[in-house]
């Protein structure tokens, strides 16, 4: 009997492992089931979550506004391709200029949540990496795909239009598929592997908030500028002689007249045939490089971790004692440690004040570009430095407690405790960058220096008042529930309601105070109003400057109210 066992035992021992585990080769099936999956849980996190759904509603916007303006310019590029006088080697540049965005999208993918696998214990024990890293892999090219492929088709219809024939719709479609694959697999790869140096270094993992904000803030000044765009054609021109230049071949080749060369083309298909599976290879090393990374590090309790925890609490600690010294209670500045430590941890939590800034880029680009500077442009600063300073913090003072609310509410710190806290944070963060913008931005406009000291005074009274309304709204509306921003990070944003009403104040009493301190700014303000405003309705500026008139004194009551109201509210609030 027990020889029987023992024989059974071998049989089954000696049984093949399944052809899908073999290798580092991805299982098409699997990577497909896998890319399936992950792509309805993102799509069920966008459709629950109204913050994802704006920015894809964005995305979605932005793609079909681009059609026709690509349409437009594919059109007038064929046309001028018939006419022997087209810009080839600028389209040729675009083409790679193109490549260099799609690696940049693939790096941003396996840096994020992209690179991150859903309940990744059990799915990494299920099955080997490299059907998770191909599954991850295929779902962030398809993602990607109508961001590249569409527009790229409207510009191919344009050029087919206007040269007449249908023939440079196929290269433009092949030239987009093959620059899709090869750019975010190679990004893809480079990304997992940047999260997996991040996760294995304990001083990068403790730097990470503010490298993110770093490359942020660097990305935004270089898209203001219009840098960006530059350095993208620059990098485009310098590989236009590598074999990168042949992708571009390959994209004109059915054109007429773009002068492709057939054998760039063929060498163009070769090159990513090799690309392509040592790109994917890539991909399923640094996905096991930085998964398995994250794995040790949260079942042990090695000294690197333990390091970072205890250089955030000195921190902490430091900062506590500072404003101690400045004679701040002991209640107020241990909620001020708190919100500030806790902005410096998770520092997308505020990823959404940085919104309105779009708005504001073509308008600083231009005034970069041109060296003329609006003359309201320093008071659309200073609104933005008391919008943000209410919305990075206090506009959801109850709901960012999170688990700790029962222990704020029960502790023997007062609301009029919280409230400064939150206030103080907000003023010490935002009234300096503030002031210094505000007071730049008017003196690069050329305007007097009255209005210097106008904007420069009036800097930190807009940001206290917007961090005190805005705690009065957030006390009103909490919101508890968090969002997913990525795999592993969620955050608790301020309620629609609370962010809705708190912008619509700080708009308009920012907006009045300008119109009653500066005569500039109230008769550009009024040209805005009745430009804009329906029905033929004209607002003079004498009926603006009393409209303002009312909405001041309103605010003058209002900031105390809100305050008042906050407090009571902490004090009275209770857990159902």
């Amino acid at each position: 009997m027990s020889s029987e066992t023992h024989g059974s035992e071998n049989h089954h021992s000696d049984r093949p492992v399944s052809r899908s585990r073999q290798g580092w080769v991805p299982s098409p099936s699997i990577s497909y089931l896998v890319a399936r999956i992950e792509s309805r849980r993102s799509w069920r996190k966008v459709r629950n979550q109204d913050l994802w759904l704006a920015l894809a509603g964005i995305g979605i916007l932005f793609v079909l506004v681009s059609l026709p303006i690509m349409y437009s310019f594919g059109a007038s590029f064929g046309e001028e391709l018939n006419a022997d006088s087209a810009p080839i080697d600028i389209a040729f540049t675009i083409v790679i200029g193109t490549w260099i965005t799609m690696v940049a999208f693939g790096i941003m993918a396996g840096t994020g949540s992209e690179g991150e696998v859903d309940n990744q214990a059990a799915i990494l024990t299920v099955r080997p990496p490299k059907d998770v890293a191909g599954g991850l892999l295929l779902g962030t090219v398809v993602g990607y795909a109508p961001l590249l492929c569409l527009p790229a088709l409207a510009g191919g219809i344009g050029i087919a239009v206007g040269v007449g024939t249908p023939a440079p719709i196929a290269g433009i479609l092949a030239g987009s598929i093959l620059l899709l694959v090869t750019g975010v697999t190679i990004g893809y790869a480079c990304g997992l592997t940047i999260k997996g140096i991040v996760r294995r270094s304990a001083r990068l993992t403790q730097l990470k908030p503010a490298i993110g904000v770093a490359i942020f803030v660097g990305y935004i000044w270089l898209s203001a500028t219009g840098r960006l765009f530059t350095i993208v054609i620059d990098a485009g021109e310098l590989l236009r002689s590598s074999p990168l230049g042949w992708l571009a071949d390959l994209t004109f080749l059915t054109t007429p007249n773009a002068g492709a060369s057939v054998l760039n083309a063929i060498g163009a298909l070769a090159v990513s045939a090799a690309v392509v599976p040592v790109g994917v290879f890539a991909v399923v090393r640094a996905a096991e490089y930085a998964w398995y990374a994250e794995q040790r590090q949260r079942d042990s309790d090695d000294e690197p971790v333990e390091s970072s925890g205890r250089d955030s609490t000195s921190l902490g600690e430091r900062f506590d004692a500072a404003l101690g010294v400045v004679g701040v209670s002991a209640g107020a500045r241990g909620v001020t440690t708190t919100v500030l430590v806790r902005a410096y941890r998770s520092p997308l939590q505020l990823v959404y004040v940085v919104v309105p800034l779009f708005l504001l880029l073509p308008t600083i680009e231009t005034a970069v570009s041109s060296g003329f500077v609006p003359e309201w442009l320093p008071w659309g600063v200073l609104l933005y430095g008391g919008w943000v300073a209410g919305a990075a913090f206090p506009l959801n003072l109850l709901g960012d407690q999170g688990a700790t609310l029962p222990t704020v509410l029960t502790a023997r710190i007062r609301g009029r405790q919280v409230v400064h806290g939150y206030v103080l944070a907000a003023v010490l963060i935002f009234v300096l960058p503030t002031a210094v913008a505000a007071i730049a931005t008017a003196q690069v406009a050329g305007r007097s220096t009255e209005t210097l000291l106008s904007v420069g005074l009036a800097s930190p009274l807009a940001v206290i008042a917007g961090a005190v309304l805005a705690a009065g709204f957030g006390a009103a509306f909490p919101r508890f529930q968090s969002i997913d921003l990525t795999g592993s990070t969620k955050a608790l944003l301020p309620s629609k309601t609370a962010f809705t009403l708190f912008s619509m104040t700080a708009t308009f009493s920012i907006t009045a105070i300008g119109v009653l301190i500066d005569d500039i700014y109230r008769i550009v303000t009024s040209d805005l109003l009745t430009t804009w405003l329906p029905y033929g309705i004209t607002v003079s500026p004498g009926r603006l400057e009393t409209a303002s008139q009312i909405v001041t004194g309103l605010v003058v009551v209002a900031v105390p109210l809100a305050y008042l109201f906050a407090s009571r509210r902490i004090d009275s609030y209770r857990l159902e």
